[in-house]
């Protein structure tokens, strides 16, 4: 493609992050966003009701140019989000979209953490007025959570079919695909954004010293109040292999 004329470019690098709840996409994304040279949306298809908005949406998004400085525009979208999946991977090779799908290795903490992602929302609008799902400045991780285990199978079988949507989505598309993990954004960052920047082909300059206040604490005894019934249900189940014994 050609650079537009008047400052802008369309020659830009496109990119979808493919995500399942829970998982540090936001994370992500934020820090793709502090660089003045990336364009990082967040939930774009969230609010598109129809499989035609969304396709509306996608190509308008990923083919107006953008002013020049900006190397690289994106944003994410859950496989839940999205209406016409065949259609959609069809639009993402169409696009030329480079895909870089993040998930979580840890499945429990994923279903544990969207339980408790409830109870930080009440916690938030009655802090702040506004039922954020992430710990932000001025709000303390929720206590231990009293989890029905009869809740959490339920969660986990839904959390389970969404990452291996998720990885459905982001392997069926004719594109270059980057795999990231929670876990991996954790253990070291900038090694990370280091990959998303040689598969992107753009500079990730911007690297600040944020990292998330976890919703979830590592130790499960901190964020399960009730979790020997929990384990007890775990065992007698299909994810019996998720928790020590």
């Amino acid at each position: 493609m050609n650079g537009g004329s008047g400052g802008e470019r369309d020659d830009y690098v496109r990119f979808l992050i493919v995500f399942h709840p829970r998982c540090g996409s936001s994370w992500l994304r934020s820090m793709l966003a502090a660089n003045a040279n990336l364009e990082a949306g967040a939930e774009l298809l969230a609010d598109k009701q129809s499989a035609d908005r969304q396709r509306a949406f996608m190509d308008a998004f990923y083919t107006k140019p953008r002013k020049n400085g900006i190397e690289a525009v994106g944003f994410k979208a859950g496989p839940h989000q999205i209406i016409d999946k065949p259609a959609f991977v069809e639009q993402v090779s169409r696009l030329g979209l480079r895909v870089i799908e993040i998930t979580r290795d840890d499945l429990l903490k994923t279903s544990i953490s969207q339980i408790r992602r409830g109870e930080l929302a009440e916690q938030a609008k009655n802090a702040t007025g506004k039922a954020v799902q992430n710990l932000v400045d001025g709000l303390d991780r929720p206590p231990p959570s009293t989890i029905n285990p009869a809740e959490l199978l339920r969660q986990l079988r839904r959390d389970d079919t969404a990452r291996n949507d998720a990885k459905l989505v982001a392997g069926l598309a004719s594109s270059p695909r980057l795999t990231l993990t929670y876990e991996t954004l954790l253990r070291d960052r900038h090694a990370a954004l280091d990959r998303v920047a040689d598969f992107l082909g753009v500079e990730i300059a911007e690297r600040d010293d944020f990292r998330p206040r976890k919703n979830t604490p590592d130790d499960l005894a901190e964020a399960v109040a009730n979790l020997d019934e929990v384990r007890e249900a775990l065992l007698d189940s299909d994810y019996a292999g998720l928790i020590e014994t």
